[in-house]
Order: structure tokens, then sequence, then C-alpha cells
């Protein structure tokens, strides 16, 4: 148990670019044999620790909010609503089955279309897995 509590505390994580234990004792964990306490003579006095860890800890506070932040706008990105006439016929894109009518617009973002029972899924679906129907394709 002991292996693997260090392998977890020692792993760096994707947000915050330290370890749990660097962001609670402010020095980055190398061996087991870091966590034997230090001496007094290597201690470092109780004011640069503290200075160091706040320093740390708002470093940390920045980053996640940054990177919050980025990840806000990426999801914003993929949000864009894709709007359909409602009488517009579709077909499904994952299997490019179809055409099919919509019955009921839900919302912007999901609609109810008219769907065999031999398909045995839900009829409701997102807008992103219909597609426009633009009559059959045949290669000559």
């Amino acid at each position: 148990m002991s292996t693997a509590e260090f392998a977890y505390n020692t792993s760096l994580n994707r947000t915050t670019d330290k370890s749990p234990h660097e962001i609670i004792y402010g020095v980055r964990s190398r061996q087991p044999i870091d966590h034997i306490p230090i001496t007094e003579h290597y201690k470092p006095s109780e004011s640069k620790f503290a200075s160091h860890a706040h320093e740390l800890h708002k470093r940390i506070s920045d980053k996640v909010a940054h990177d919050n932040a980025n990840y806000k706008l990426r999801a914003d990105i993929e949000k864009q609503f894709k709007t359909i006439n409602d009488d517009v016929v579709k077909q499904l894109h994952v299997c490019s089955a179809g055409p099919f009518k919509i019955l009921i617009k839900l919302n912007n973002n999901a609609y109810v279309i008219d769907l065999s029972k031999n398909f045995k899924i839900n009829p409701t679906l997102n807008v992103k897995d219909l597609v426009d129907y633009n009559g059959l394709d045949f290669i000559l």
C-alpha cells in the first residue's frame, strides 16, 4: 500500500503541474527517502517556508483559474448551436441511414425524428447526429 500511496502522492496533476506532496509540503518528493523527517540543521526557517508555501499556492490558484478559463472557452466553442428547419428531412450521421422526418423540435439542440422500431434506439437525437439529406448519391 505504501508504494501505491507514494506513487499517487508524487504523480503530477494535469491542471496544477504539481504533485499532491509538492502542493502540501512545498517540495517535490522524488524518492521514498524524501519522506524521512528533516533534522533541525537542514530545516528552513518558518517564515521562509510560509512565504514559499503561500507563493506556491498562489501560483497554483492562478494556474487553475487560467486552465478553467481556457476549458470554458473551448467548451463554448464546441457548444455552438446548429439550427435546422422543423420540416426538413434529415438522415442519421453515424450510420448514414435515412431520410427521416423531424416530428418534434424539443429545443435548439434536440429533435425527435420518425424512426422505425427496427432501429431499437430512442428517436430523440442531438442535432449533431443529424445531417441534411440531399437526395440519393449515385456513383456513375
